[in-house]
């Protein structure tokens, strides 16, 4: 595996290894208090990815900006369902997905502009004060809600009782177990002399799975609160549902860390140009997904809009079996 290929895969190893434990330690810590950490790993990653000295340094980096852009993503929908009532959540979530919509047309757009004309490292550094600016409006905006506000309870009044519903064991077992997962799948697509039949990165694969049925059993018996409520995962709704987003997240990450590459590699496409081809599908993702908000909450036509969505996104997906170098731009 090319050694920069880790830029992209350290950050989402760290991010989704990390994101499920944001949900759990939020309702013990409070909202805010995991924003803040989030947010913090965010902009200390950027700013030293900004500075990094080479690549090894680099990668490092942004593993850990994936830990605080993997609270963000979680804790952003945490806080929509906390402070949304369920009427108007489609609504709400509709508009949080247009504008990172924005953001992701403003990145793609300017993304490669910034890093041919100004260099590569203000793509990152671009970053801080923004991260700076959203932690002081978190700090007037977000309530700090956590479950313990119920029991008229806080960290500072009842500290070992929190700490102890934390489950530390099951945060360790599920972070291995995830960063070993996505370690094999990173390793054995490769390029590289290592393959899936590699008994090194089959180790990989069997250590993974281990450890996650390690985690599955710790969470049926811990007395902390569980990261993952067995119960939620057993319910054959709740079985579709993440069924459904792990195929989506299959097909969107696809064609989300190819379609770059494509474009700089095989049609020679400079980084600006390369950005502003990514423009068009940036800008179709939070239109989709405000038509989807205003219609579930107009109508409350889920299942209908779940075969619209996926059915565009295999046509989409199919349709890219046919591009070529030859194809019209």
């Amino acid at each position: 595996m090319s050694i920069s290929n880790w830029i992209t895969t350290a950050y989402l190893i760290t991010s989704t290894s990390f994101q499920p434990l944001y949900g759990s330690f939020s309702d013990a810590l409070g909202r805010r208090n995991c924003l803040f950490f989030a947010n913090g790993a965010f902009t200390i990653g950027c700013l030293a990815c900004g500075f990094s000295k080479n690549i090894y340094m680099l990668s490092f980096m942004r593993a850990l900006t994936g830990i605080g852009g993997g609270g963000l993503i979680t804790l952003s929908t945490i806080v929509n369902s906390d402070v949304i009532p369920s009427s108007k959540r489609g609504i709400f979530q509709a508009f949080q997905n247009l504008l990172l919509g924005f953001g992701a047309i403003c990145g793609a757009s300017f993304g490669g502009t910034i890093a041919s004309s100004i260099g590569w490292r203000w793509c990152f550094l671009i970053q801080v004060p923004i991260s700076v600016i959203s932690s002081i409006l978190m700090n007037y905006y977000v309530p700090n809600q956590k479950e313990y506000n119920r029991q008229n309870s806080s960290i500072f009044q009842n500290p070992g009782k929190i700490l102890r519903d934390i489950d530390v064991m099951g945060s360790i077992l599920i972070i291995t177990g995830l960063t070993l997962q996505l370690l094999y799948l990173s390793l054995g697509c490769s390029t590289s002399k290592l393959s899936w039949t590699s008994p090194s990165v089959l180790l990989l694969l069997v250590g993974s799975v281990i450890i996650l049925l390690l985690f599955i059993l710790h969470e049926r018996k811990t007395s902390a609160r569980a990261i993952i409520p067995m119960e939620l995962v057993n319910s054959s709704y709740s079985v579709v549902v993440l069924s459904i987003s792990i195929l989506v997240g299959f097909a969107s990450y696809a064609y989300l860390f190819t379609l770059p590459l494509f474009f700089q590699i095989v049609l020679g496409d400079s980084t600006a140009k390369a950005g502003l081809r990514l423009t068009i599908p940036s800008l179709f993702t939070p239109v989709g997904s405000l038509i989807t908000g205003f219609s579930m909450s107009k109508y409350n036509c889920l299942r209908l809009l779940l075969y619209i969505g996926i059915s565009l996104m295999f046509l989409g997906n199919f349709l890219f079996l046919f591009i070529e170098k030859t194809s019209p731009n």
